[in-house]
């Protein structure tokens, strides 16, 4: 058994098979405790530690909760004030604070997928390689202060047909389905989870404002029972002037999600409600259907028509509503069947190119 220390400089320290101590102190080090049960004591610095046979144990200062714990097949880092420690065939991580002992067989794996989608240079350079993922997070990312945002579940929940094909555990999965083909089908990565919870009365009792758990809910039971997203936060608020006022500036995903969440902790128990049909309102005005009439399906049309509602239209005293859908409708048989919204999309997209009657009463210039 032997006790081996570092010095505040950049070392190489290697024990012998045994079971041995060692204290690196600072610096950049490279450790090599060889065979036997060691107990590791890294010390401040990015630090390289291998393990080798035996059970090997890295100690760190403080608790658990100041610390990352990460691991990918067998090998781990420990990331933390004192530095960035990479680990290999080492089993176990000590706190000296709270938190104990934590076996790093027990840390779940790394979601290298899911880092790599987090990162637009790292998906132009690895693609789907899970490996290079790992790597890159190991010798640099981790020290660089990167992480995960790439959200799989939230991309299984915008896209159905993916989780329909994967199924709702494939969180990983879907991170790599949007690296091997989402990505360049230019799918949506970012599922409207405040919304979602809007849209129910249950949900909105159960889960509050956790997105995490209404999307969880969603890819879980939510999409199987049939539920959706129905709740529309910029018809919210262009339904509301203050709203508008208060919101208006803001970026279109900010806007959505800041004003879902008004309407999950307040507007509910105001007894707000959405008034404004953004079709109905395009197809009120000529030259908002030659501008963005067109632009793609109606939910893509709808939110550009809010949109600019909100942006332009309140301000320039727009009237929200002046299409006749029922004068539409009596005026053009062949239309019959179709509900307000079907009908003002017709005309938005095709009646008004083929001259057809009935759209305005009184007609608007």
């Amino acid at each position: 058994m032997a006790v081996l220390i570092g010095t505040g400089g950049n070392d190489v320290l290697r024990a012998e098979n045994s079971d041995d101590t060692i204290a690196a102190a600072g610096g950049n080090d490279f450790i090599e405790a060889r065979g036997g049960n060691d107990l590791i004591d890294p010390g401040t610095g990015n630090d390289r530690v291998e393990g080798g046979d035996g059970r090997d144990t890295v100690r760190v200062m403080g608790d658990q909760s100041q610390y990352g714990v990460f691991r990918f097949d067998s090998e781990g880092l420990v990331r933390g004030p004192d530095g960035v420690d990479q680990l290999f065939d080492v089993e176990a991580v000590q706190f000296t604070g709270v938190g104990g002992t934590l076996d790093l067989k027990d840390v779940p794996e790394f979601f290298a997928y899911s880092y790599i989608a987090s990162h637009a240079d790292l998906t132009q350079a690895f693609g789907a390689n899970a490996g290079a993922g790992w790597a890159h997070f190991r010798d640099n990312g981790a020290a660089e202060g990167r992480g995960i945002t790439f959200d799989g579940n939230s991309y299984l929940a915008a896209n159905t047909d993916v989780l329909q094909g994967l199924g709702a555990d494939a969180n990983e999965s879907g991170a790599r389905h949007y690296l091997e083909f989402g990505r360049a089908e230019g799918r949506d990565t970012h599922f409207e989870a405040l919304s979602y919870i809007a849209s129910y009365d249950d949900l909105r009792s159960t889960f509050g404002t956790d997105q995490a758990a209404a999307t969880l809910h969603f890819i879980q039971d939510g999409f199987e029972e049939g539920r959706s997203v129905t709740f529309d936060a910029l018809a919210y608020t262009a339904s509301n002037e203050d709203l508008i006022g208060a919101f208006g500036t803001l970026g279109k995903q900010e806007l959505i999600d800041t004003a879902a969440l008004h309407y999950i902790e307040n507007g509910v128990k105001e007894g707000r409600t959405i008034d404004f049909d953004p079709l109905q309102y395009v197809a009120s005005h000529t030259d908002l259907i030659q501008s963005f009439g067109k632009s793609g399906n109606a939910a893509v049309v709808s939110d550009t028509a809010a949109l600019h509602y909100i942006e332009f239209g309140f301000n320039e005293d727009r009237v929200a509503d002046r299409f006749n859908e029922q004068a539409y409708a009596a005026a053009n048989q062949d239309l019959a069947g179709l509900n307000a919204d079907e009908l003002a999309l017709h005309w938005v997209q095709f009646g008004v190119n083929e001259n057809r009657a009935g759209a305005y009463d009184p007609i608007v210039a």
